[in-house]
């Protein structure tokens, strides 16, 4: 879910689904710029300064990339927020265009259009 202040910056277009394999969380840094929370991790984007953001989230993910995750890793299902296995192919189908196109179009606002 995006923030008040991540919706007036424009940061996403309002609550998407995005690629996470964490089972963590972290607390802001001082004077950090709170952009997008989950209903489980309260921190999933920041933006510190005008330039450094940081993400809990992995948009970079692709299909193929993600799979390699839940080979590599069969014993991270269960964890808090951690859907099970088809739960995870189902919402990585639906979801993965959305994530791309957003991700993109945050690297070319954020490093220009060269990208």
């Amino acid at each position: 879910e995006i923030t008040p202040t991540g919706a007036d910056e424009g940061f996403m277009p309002g609550p998407m689904h995005l690629t996470q394999a964490h089972y963590h969380t972290f607390d802001l840094p001082p004077g950090a710029v709170h952009l997008a929370r989950s209903d489980v991790f309260e921190n999933q984007a920041f933006r510190l300064g005008e330039h450094a953001y940081g993400f809990q989230f992995h948009p970079e993910q692709t299909v193929e990339s993600f799979r390699r995750w839940q080979d590599a890793r069969p014993n991270s299902f269960g964890h808090p927020g951690a859907q099970d296995r088809q739960t995870q192919d189902r919402l990585l189908y639906e979801h993965d265009a959305r994530q791309a196109e957003w991700f993109f179009g945050f690297l070319k606002k954020w490093l220009g259009a060269a990208t």
